[in-house]
């Protein structure tokens, strides 16, 4: 979430996020791996 936070506050982002759809995939069904994959819902 830290750099998708970045990615939007930054003044050049191409995308305006909707904050109605946000979603966690945990890559192996947890999140002891560290790994996800993370949908946002833009504009």
């Amino acid at each position: 979430w830290e750099k998708a936070w970045e990615y939007f506050h930054d003044r050049d982002c191409e995308h305006t996020r909707t904050y109605n759809v946000d979603f966690e995939h945990y890559i192996g069904g947890n999140l002891e791996y560290g790994q996800l994959d993370l949908y946002i819902g833009i504009e």
